[in-house]
């Protein structure tokens, strides 16, 4: 039993070590770089022009959103394409059901990072700009930032280019973001911000219902594109070239 246990440690801590040179490889430290500078940007603005404004906790998770949405883009959107042109995807297919362990600890670990990230982002807001605890708005930020991953990565099953991924997966989130205009404030509008309770919502504990069905609906929908885009790696002829 020690020897199996040893055994699946190694294999486990392997495929860590594997995921993460994938992960952090090509243009995620560039995604980093810029997800860092357009914090610092907004941040920037708005100090700019903070004559009279009171910093609250609402505003740290609308600075953090975009961020988190652009982390998860590059490793959800152009990781099967980067494994087809680095030949990577016939090492997967050919062992039975291994494809679904590579990219369901990559998923996980994608996310992970990202919201590593954004914690590491939050506490230097807390420092520098309006201290909140921490805790809640990395919570929060975990749906949206697992919801738009799954869009990218169930796009980069169903096409054979890593940029026609993207632009589909960048029309899809505009898209949301115009219907979240008619949604907002109910639990239909993805980019809902829980710590900013609409002024026509004046009972809090329906509000805290809609940000729990508003939770509830976007995992259930990131569980359900994820299983479709593991369905959908099964058919290894749609990455052909």
């Amino acid at each position: 039993m020690f020897k199996s246990f040893k055994n699946s440690s190694i294999i486990i801590t392997s495929m860590v070590k594997y995921n993460l040179k994938i992960i952090f490889s090509s243009f995620f430290t560039y995604f980093l770089i810029v997800a860092f500078l357009v914090l610092a940007l907004i941040v920037g603005i708005a100090i700019a022009d903070s004559e009279g404004f009171n910093f609250a906790i609402d505003l740290m998770y609308g600075w953090l959103l975009f961020p988190g949405m652009l982390l998860v883009f590059y490793p959800t959107t152009f990781g099967i394409q980067n494994d087809k042109d680095a030949n990577i995807l016939e090492v997967i297919f050919s062992i039975p059901n291994y494809r679904y362990k590579v990219w369901l600890v990559r998923l996980v670990m994608v996310f992970i990072i990202s919201i590593a990230i954004l914690a590491l982002f939050d506490s230097l807001l807390s420092v520098l700009i309006f201290p909140h605890e921490i805790s809640k708005v990395v919570l929060q930020l975990c749906f949206p930032v697992i919801f738009f991953g799954s869009i990218g990565f169930v796009f980069s099953t169903m096409i054979k280019t890593g940029s026609g991924a993207a632009v589909v997966t960048i029309l899809v989130t505009i898209a949301l973001m115009i219907l979240s205009g008619a949604a907002e404030g109910t639990k239909w509008d993805f980019f809902l911000n829980p710590f900013d309770q609409p002024y026509q919502v004046t009972n809090t504990a329906l509000w805290e219902d809609i940000i729990f069905y508003n939770r509830i609906y976007m995992l259930v929908a990131s569980v359900a594109m994820i299983l479709y885009a593991m369905m959908r790696l099964q058919k290894r002829e749609a990455f052909n070239s």
